[in-house]
């Protein structure tokens, strides 16, 4: 079951089900503040267009065509 989040590090308080054990966790600190200072890799214009596009394919008026390794 989907569940909406209401701020961007909200995910942060979901329970942890598969997470590795981070030996050094300085390092994971700075390199996610590094990772937070990028800018981002999908604009939320393309993600509004993505799910109109899929709303579109779900209710049968458009197809989507989904390849590459673990299309499935």
């Amino acid at each position: 079951m989907l569940q909406q989040l209401d701020a961007l590090d909200q995910w942060r308080s979901l329970p942890i089900k598969q997470q590795p054990s981070w030996p050094d966790a300085d390092a994971v600190a700075a390199v996610s503040d590094e990772i937070a200072s990028l800018p981002p890799l999908v604009f939320a214009g393309e993600v509004d267009l993505l799910r109109e596009r899929l709303a579109r394919a779900a209710s049968g008026n458009a197809f989507l065509l989904q390849g590459g390794d673990c299309a499935e």
